[in-house]
């Protein structure tokens, strides 16, 4: 069964000019409210957790090393931290750069600024690439302006002059950075700036570190060009960082701050659908995903969709256009899981998709909202499984906000198993942000942002106003938590498919091939951003049975499908 990619009414129209009386019409909406929640302390057997495992080695964590405060990194003593966080970080930053460095070793200057500028993938402006930049120049994309700043910070970082790097010298010399402009040279200089900036608190070195985060952030700016917007959300969320682990502010005080900052962007899911529409590897990857549970459902009269975290729903638009076609639709009912943090979005996804169903004219469409304080609260019977009823499970990007709190996650799995769905889909950040080493975070981190930052600065432009909420909000706040905070209110969490794969094994999952109509959906959706470039910038690899899709080569998103058995 195929999906119908383009739509039969436009999502725009459904989802922001829909009438507002809808009382009075199937299909319908209901919320299902958990009690009241237990904050009893649950004891019982430890449960090893995806935060066991380290990435690099693929082996067991220890206690010590998973976040002992009175340990060094890895279990090693205080007076090892500075030699073990050095060449963490530079390990790391070698690897980032390696692929710059070898794409142009052995050529002229004049084809080095060539492939230089060819990587951008058009004009660019101040790091950045995309028609929306300044016009008249190549410039080198944000990608490899970070990657010229880690390959300085390698060369230069074990020369210390009275606690200062010589890599943020701007004269430094290198075969590379000879042959940038000004302003490329100065976005380099503000990356090395931030890169010793998170070095410095790594080694609790706050001073110098506030002075490099202050001279960051004389120069970075939300609204400047990709690399000025990227150094600017972490250089503060370092800064929240010292305050938090200096005690002049706490992480309350942090959260307050993203909450408020929410409440004042009512138009947030209107940014989220424009980001939605502009980039292409989300709309692959969720193509794709509908695909999956068109393929595992398609015979099914009764279809149960059970959504772990839902945002705007416009995904499910796509399923409804491809369902509405058959000569006897089979009758949909999805249910969506809020907490109290986003409730209110979640009512609002269920109306929008309740009337889109209407325009439709697809029968016995009905959107179900179970409330919890907490994922771990969440019971069989809150879903009301009816008979004949086919159910598949999408979890997009959730999983990895349990990883803080292993007994929610191992709840949430049992709570699956129980309900028997034909394909649980699986959609993640593919990426490694969970390691103990702080540098080694913020690097890979780091690396991970640029791509998205390059691609919305491509896809979205530079004026954008969307652009600006999801990256003032979404991305910032998802910055903030991954630097500033530690424990269970480090929240933003991601590891690579391959922990995961050893994580649901132990809950009776067995991974299932993606079908290749859903890859084929994936490629057609790149396809339609062909005129942009966006397509040839955006990478789609098959995985084992799932697959990854990522920006220039930075993987991004992964896709799998599972049964239980």
């Amino acid at each position: 069964m195929d999906c119908n990619i383009e739509p039969q009414k436009s999502i725009n129209e459904i989802w922001f000019n829909s009438p507002g009386d809808h009382q009075n019409h199937q299909p319908s909406y209901n919320v299902v409210h958990a009690g009241e929640p237990n904050f009893e302390n649950h004891t019982g057997q430890q449960q090893l957790s995806v935060n066991d495992y380290d990435h690099q080695s693929g082996q067991q964590n220890s206690p010590l090393e998973r976040g002992n405060p009175a340990a060094g990194h890895n279990g090693l003593p205080a007076e090892k931290l500075h030699q073990t966080f050095s060449l963490a970080s530079l390990e790391l930053l070698n690897n980032y750069g390696k692929g710059f460095r070898n794409a142009l070793g052995g050529i002229t200057r004049e084809e080095k600024l060539r492939k230089i500028s060819s990587n951008n993938g058009g004009e660019g402006g101040g790091g950045g690439s995309g028609s929306s930049n300044i016009e008249g120049s190549k410039k080198l994309a944000l990608g490899n302006i970070m990657k010229v700043a880690g390959e300085q910070f390698i060369q230069f970082s074990t020369q210390q002059v009275d606690g200062f790097s010589t890599s943020i010298h701007p004269y430094a010399p290198s075969v590379i950075t000879s042959e940038l402009s000004s302003s490329e040279m100065a976005d380099v200089e503000l990356v090395q700036f931030l890169l010793l900036a998170a070095e410095c608190v790594g080694h609790k070195q706050y001073d110098l570190a506030s002075s490099l985060i202050n001279r960051c952030l004389w120069v970075a700016s939300d609204s400047g060009n990709p690399t000025q917007r990227i150094v600017f959300y972490f250089a503060e969320a370092l800064q929240w960082r010292i305050e938090i682990e200096t005690g002049r502010t706490t992480i309350e005080d942090l959260n307050r701050r993203s909450s408020y900052a929410r409440s004042l962007q009512l138009d947030f899911n209107v940014a989220f659908v424009a980001c939605h529409q502009a980039l292409p590897f989300i709309q692959a990857t969720q193509f794709a995903a509908v695909q999956a549970v068109l393929d595992y459902l398609k015979s099914a009269n009764k279809i149960h969709i059970i959504d772990l975290h839902i945002r705007s729903g416009v995904n499910w638009t796509v399923l409804m256009q491809a369902l509405v076609d058959q000569e006897t639709p089979p009758v949909i009912r999805i249910t969506a899981v809020a907490t109290a943090t986003n409730k209110g979005n979640v009512e609002e996804a269920g109306k929008r998709l309740v009337e889109f169903a209407r325009s439709m004219d697809l029968p016995g469409f009905c959107f179900n909202t179970v409330v919890v304080e907490d994922m771990k609260e969440l019971k069989e019977d809150m879903f009301r499984r009816e008979p004949e009823e086919a159910v598949a499970v999408y979890a997009s990007m959730v999983f990895r906000t349990m990883l803080s709190r292993p007994d929610s996650l191992a709840s949430v799995m049992k709570v699956m198993r129980r309900l028997k769905p034909a394909v649980v889909v699986v959609n993640e950040v593919e990426a490694n942000h969970n390691s103990p080493s702080f540098v080694t975070r913020f690097t890979e981190s780091l690396f991970f942002y640029t791509a998205f930052f390059d691609c919305l600065e491509d896809c979205m432009g530079r004026k954008d106003d969307d652009r600006k909420i999801i990256e003032g909000l979404y991305f910032g706040e998802g910055i903030r938590n991954m630097v500033a905070t530690e424990g269970e209110n480090r929240c933003t969490r991601n590891v690579t498919m391959e922990v995961w794969r050893e994580y649901f094994g132990r809950f009776g999952l067995t991974e299932i091939e993606i079908g290749k109509d859903s890859i084929r959906q994936a490629k057609l959706i790149l396809k339609r951003f062909g005129k942009t470039g966006a397509e040839e910038k955006c990478n789609l690899e098959e995985n084992g049975k799932g697959i990854v899709i990522g920006w220039k080569g930075t993987p991004i998103h992964s896709l799998t499908t599972w049964k239980f058995v």
